[in-house]
């Protein structure tokens, strides 16, 4: 296991080669210097002159540490971290070498090999900073009705659900694209639900299994409003129906159908609000990513508020030019579409 990172910040100490590699050390300072979330998980960037000097950096008490070796090979990261076995990462600036990428971004591989040296960095520093919780599919009935009441819980209190959906009465949120879903969760080591999110599959995905699950939980639930969230609507042509209300999304669906290209949407990214803070939707979103490479997707899309782009700009999704609104259905909050290729 890598050495924990403290939550308040970590070193990052820079070892150049020669003066050719000294921008990655410059790209390191702006980062800091500009980017509000770089700083939070950063306490400083430190240039080391040799690496034969690495070992005896100092490291602040209570703070992580992350070499970056610039110009270097993998061999000599190798190298340096059994000199410096402290050091929880050591990135070296480059995209091939033989290094080995951890699983989501915080395992106990200890030398990666990445050219963008900042995202490398902050991939690692947030799923290591949240190494108490694990992601994973939610499964059992129990967990699915954890599920769907977590979405309904923080959905009504910001005003996101539309009266003519709400299930009062179970205090669940569910609608048919769940029948195509793949639903993770972030779990505290007490097996509490502190997170969610899911990534839709397009039509014909069904999921025998939790669709039965879940049409056991509506009957348990004597909701009717429920029962009809989760009925198919009588005109149906895709699953991401919420989508359609940006000009322009159908067009862009259709040159994706005409591209025969697989398609997922990640949606419900919703984190409980003793829970936040901790960057845990950059983990949620992370595992789709993964979910979605493992069964050959082509394109994930999500539609979000712009002011929180940033989140998913983190796992490499980016906005789709004009394809804005000035809603979300019947709810007035501004939107936008992002994409990631995988």
């Amino acid at each position: 296991m890598s050495p924990a990172i403290d939550t308040a910040a970590a070193v990052v100490f820079v070892v150049c080669r020669g003066p050719g590699d000294r921008h990655h050390l410059r790209t390191l300072r702006e980062w800091i210097a500009t980017d509000a979330r770089a700083r939070d998980m950063v306490r400083e960037v430190v240039s080391v002159p040799t690496l034969n000097d690495l070992p005896a950096a100092a490291v602040p008490p209570g703070a992580g540490a992350i070499a970056v070796l610039a110009g270097f090979t993998c061999a000599e990261a190798d190298a340096a971290h059994r000199a410096s076995p402290w050091l929880g990462r050591i990135v070296v600036t480059a995209a091939a070498g033989g290094a080995t990428a951890a699983a989501e971004g915080a395992g106990p591989v200890a030398v990666v090999a990445d050219a963008d040296v900042t995202a490398a960095i902050g991939k690692y520093l947030v799923h290591a900073r949240n190494q108490s919780y694990t992601v994973r599919e939610i499964a059992t009935p129990d967990e699915l009705r954890d599920y769907f009441a977590l979405r309904y819980e923080v959905w009504s209190a910001a005003g996101y659900i539309p009266r003519a959906r709400d299930a009062s009465r179970a205090r669940l949120e569910l609608d048919y694209t769940d029948r195509t879903s793949v639903p993770v969760g972030a779990y505290t080591p007490q097996g509490q639900l502190a997170g969610c999110a899911r990534l839709v599959h397009q039509l014909g995905a069904e999921r025998p299994d939790t669709v039965r699950t879940i049409k056991d939980i509506i009957k348990r639930s004597g909701d009717p409003v429920l029962r009809q969230n989760f009925a198919y609507p009588r005109v149906l042509s895709h699953p991401f129906d919420i989508l359609d209300a940006f000009p322009g999304f159908r067009d862009y669906y259709q040159r994706l159908v005409r591209e025969r290209r697989s398609k997922a949407e990640v949606s419900r990214v919703i984190i409980h609000p003793d829970h936040r803070g901790h960057r845990l939707s950059e983990r949620l979103v992370d595992h789709l990513v993964d979910v979605a490479t493992r069964e050959g997707v082509n394109v994930v899309f999500l539609a979000c508020r712009p002011e929180i782009r940033h989140v998913y700009e983190a796992s490499g999704f980016r906005i789709v030019p004009d394809l804005s609104a000035p809603r979300f259905e019947d709810i007035p909050i501004a939107s936008i579409v992002m994409e990631r290729v995988l």
